[in-house]
């Protein structure tokens, strides 16, 4: 029985008749087919890679833009608030100073108050100063002659004006084609 065993089991025996170079040749091929499939991978990954390096490029740059803009925005912005925030300083200013005057008591802010309060409600006032002599200079528009004769004997009245006046003079009057009558009053104030 052991030679039957033995023949039962094949023996595998295999035979290469093909050149040599024809090996060599099939062995090239599958060279370069697996280095032409690595390039086509590796071609594709960095057409890939750019791709994502370009969206990505053009998604910042639309950032970049949308920030900038709103920087822009803000800086206009900024820019008409320096120019309100220096109207508010002058005008910030300007009230200390009337603040400062408003509670010193002197003649001469008296005297331009009474000279205020004298100017009647149907009297437009376009000027009202005051010099370092103390003459005050007042531009106005009256109504009516009657108006202004009113505001004139008001101011050379030494009861109404407390005595504080020493001269008035009328320096000027024209009427408007509407009938009005533009003026300037000088008053000069006793030291």
């Amino acid at each position: 029985m052991p030679t039957t065993q033995k023949l039962k089991r094949k023996k595998t025996f295999s035979l290469n008749l093909l050149p040599h170079e024809i090996i060599i040749e099939e062995q090239t091929q599958i060279r370069v087919n697996f280095a032409r499939k690595m390039s086509i991978i590796i071609v594709f990954i960095f057409i890939t890679i750019s791709l994502m390096i370009t969206i990505f490029g053009l998604i910042l740059n639309s950032r970049v833009k949308a920030i900038q803009a709103r920087y822009s925005v803000a800086e206009a912005r900024i820019e008409s608030f320096k120019t309100k925030e220096g109207l508010v300083l002058a005008l910030k200013k300007r009230m200390e100073k009337i603040a400062v005057l408003w509670n010193q008591p002197s003649g001469v802010s008296d005297s331009f108050n009474l000279v205020a309060a004298l100017i009647p409600d149907g009297i437009k006032t376009y000027l009202f100063s005051i010099n370092q002599g103390n003459k005050i200079t007042l531009s106005a528009e009256a109504p009516e002659v009657g108006t202004l004769k009113g505001f004139l004997d008001k101011l050379i009245d030494p009861v109404v004006t407390r005595e504080r006046i020493s001269k008035v003079s009328l320096e000027g009057v024209t009427q408007g084609p509407d009938g009005k009558l533009r003026f300037e009053v000088g008053v000069t104030l006793k030291n």
